[in-house]
């Protein structure tokens, strides 16, 4: 949301789709988890060198400037009731 990119380093399955989604939309680079020799250095000279990167962060940030943390977790939550209540009709 500071519209810096990202060198994601996941631990977790969820963390690691995370960070393929902001791959893909060229936010960041994803260490993968399970890569036998991790090499930093790379993704992260890519993240200092191409402009790209800050610039889809900060695309990024620009789009979401106007949401509050607090906005994005009452979005969460409703869209999580909606899910439930789909489910039992």
């Amino acid at each position: 949301m500071a519209g810096i990119p990202l060198l994601l380093l996941p631990i977790q399955l969820e963390h690691f789709l995370t960070g393929v989604n902001i791959q893909k939309m060229g936010a960041g680079l994803v260490v993968h988890p399970e890569a036998p020799a991790k090499d930093y250095s790379t993704p992260l000279n890519r993240l200092l060198t191409e402009a790209e990167f800050g610039e889809h962060a900060r695309m990024f940030a620009a789009k979401y400037a106007q949401q509050s943390q607090q906005q994005q977790v009452s979005k969460i939550a409703d869209r999580c009731e909606e899910l439930i209540a789909s489910r039992r009709a």
